[in-house]
């Protein structure tokens, strides 16, 4: 289980995040959450929640998977509106080829 815990922790940090808040305040108060179930055979869904507490016009999220995965179904990237308090996810099924 461990393997899919650093697996988890590379995908974590190469998940970008990128939003043009409405206001001038220097960060955006959003939260961004990523989770994965491990199935069988190399495979894993991963779940990514959006969550914000102000309006978020044009945001854009996406998860970057290192070279080792491929993609098998579902998306890795959502971009759009989110009013305040709206919960965007998006899903997607991967393989570890390595």
């Amino acid at each position: 289980m461990s393997k899919y815990v650093s697996i988890l922790m590379l995908l974590s940090a190469f998940l970008l995040l990128n939003t043009i808040p409405t206001n001038a305040e220097p960060e955006s108060p959003m939260n961004g959450n990523l989770s994965a179930v491990v199935l069988s055979d190399n495979n894993m869904v991963l779940e990514f929640i959006i969550t914000s507490s102000i309006d978020a016009p044009n945001t854009s999220a996406e998860i970057l998977l290192p070279e080792s995965f491929l993609l098998l179904n579902g998306s890795l990237k959502w971009s759009g509106n989110i009013t305040k308090g709206e919960v965007i996810n998006f899903q997607a099924t991967v393989r570890a080829t390595n």
